[in-house]
């Protein structure tokens, strides 16, 4: 991935190169992993069977035994989600001012914890 954008491959390696220790919070190259899992996910489809009633946080109702799927792929694309530079590769959107990763209402999300796939 990072062969295909020769400006982000240069920051990283700056940064390698700058770092000599890790920051307080543990981060690394997870932005780039962020950004490169937004664009491109390991399962561009998933879905899940509930196993109880339920209401989705914005309200709808799900019921026992129903599918309920998403399209990753799709959503790490979505404008409204990622604004106008939606389909563009730029690890920086996942931190703060100070170079740490930024809290997101994403962050359990299959879409950015590749993790959760295994």
């Amino acid at each position: 991935m990072l062969c295909k954008y020769p400006h982000v491959q240069e920051k990283v390696a700056q940064e390698i190169k700058e770092a000599t220790t890790e920051k307080e919070d543990g981060t690394d190259i997870t932005d780039f992993a962020a950004d490169r899992l937004r664009l491109y996910p390991a399962l561009p489809m998933d879905g899940k069977i509930c196993f109880s009633d339920d209401n989705l946080p914005d309200g709808f109702s799900v019921n026992k035994g129903d599918l309920v799927c998403y399209l990753s792929y799709a959503m790490g694309r979505m404008k409204f989600i990622w604004g106008d530079d939606a389909e563009e590769y730029k690890p920086e959107r996942w931190l703060d001012g100070d170079g740490f990763l930024t809290p997101s209402n994403l962050q359990h999300s299959r879409l950015v914890k590749a993790r959760c796939w295994l």
